[in-house]
């Protein structure tokens, strides 16, 4: 597993600090203080590990049709996808 995604929560602003409590079921909680609140409709789910993550809604933009009506995408319209997770090295 390379990470864990959070749906539906922002980063912190600059100076912020905030402490999430997150269970194996995927609940989040949010602690303020000692106080813990459930997040209802947000859940954590893990990553696994992988190569890069790109934006897939703007790389269906470049896809064209040729003179054939194939539907043809370039090589080099994969490589510049604007990249949303950066790849993480995968074992074996």
């Amino acid at each position: 597993m390379s990470g864990i995604y959070i749906s539906g929560v922002k980063m912190p602003e600059k100076d912020q600090l905030v402490i999430f409590r997150i269970w194996g079921n995927g609940q989040v909680e949010r602690l303020e203080g000692y106080r813990p609140f459930l997040l209802y409709g947000i859940k954590a789910t893990g990553i696994p590990d992988h190569g890069r993550l790109i934006d897939a809604d703007a790389l269906k933009q470049k896809m064209h049709y040729d003179a054939f009506d194939w539907l043809v995408l370039d090589e080099s319209d994969v490589d510049d996808a604007p990249t949303i997770i950066e790849s993480e090295e995968l074992n074996g």
